[in-house]
């Protein structure tokens, strides 16, 4: 009888130590999958990040340089006469279409058209120079041309922003180049015209 329960319980004490034996090994390969998905899923992010801090390293100076490029552009006697005259040689056009003088009003606006190409990033101090020729050569046909009314303020406006530009000098301000009400860019309202119509249809 005492064998027998001594035999039960050498059975029992070995399955369970047999258990305990077993139950590490069971977790441990379990905790495996999970190690190797956590490696394959950190390695990419990690590479990604490298490869965009390099990318945003190497534009960077490039960003700055344009920047720069641009403001010193901006400064140039060019650039600012042909921001102050290129919407008044467009207007310019606008009008003398009005009064039918069809040929007059193209040439107004191949002259902003030209101011403008040669005012672009890559334009050429030839280019540049070409434009401004033109301009003079057209000044002189219209000035000529139209002595009275509108399109002979803005061309007085033009004149002087011209001979600052051939200067190397920066536009006067609009309105104060003919000495003329700088608020109305140097073109008196129509008669019957609301105030800052005139100024929404493109003054000089």
């Amino acid at each position: 009888m005492n064998r027998k329960i001594v035999l039960v319980l050498a059975i029992i004490a070995g399955v369970a130590l047999a258990l305990i034996l077993l139950l590490p090994s069971g977790g441990g390969d379990a905790d495996k999958p999970s190690g190797v998905d956590r490696t394959s899923i950190e390695k990419p992010s990690k590479v990604v990040k490298t490869r965009k801090s390099a990318v945003d390293y190497d534009l960077a100076p490039a960003k700055r340089d344009a920047a720069e490029e641009r403001a010193v552009r901006r400064t140039t006697p060019y650039y600012q006469h042909v921001q102050t005259v290129a919407k008044r040689w467009m207007r310019l056009g606008n009008l003398m279409a009005g009064q039918g003088n069809d040929e007059d009003a193209s040439k107004a606006r191949t002259v902003a058209r030209a101011l403008r190409s040669a005012n672009r990033a890559d334009g050429t101090e030839e280019a540049r120079k070409a434009a401004l020729e033109e301009e003079s050569r057209i000044l002189e046909e219209m000035t000529g041309k139209y002595t009275e009314g509108d399109i002979s303020r803005i061309l007085a406006n033009i004149t002087r922003a011209h001979e600052a530009a051939q200067s190397g000098e920066a536009p006067p301000p609009t309105g104060e180049a003919a000495g003329l009400d700088e608020a109305s860019g140097g073109i008196p309202a129509p008669v019957g015209t609301a105030p800052g119509e005139e100024a929404s249809a493109g003054a000089p």
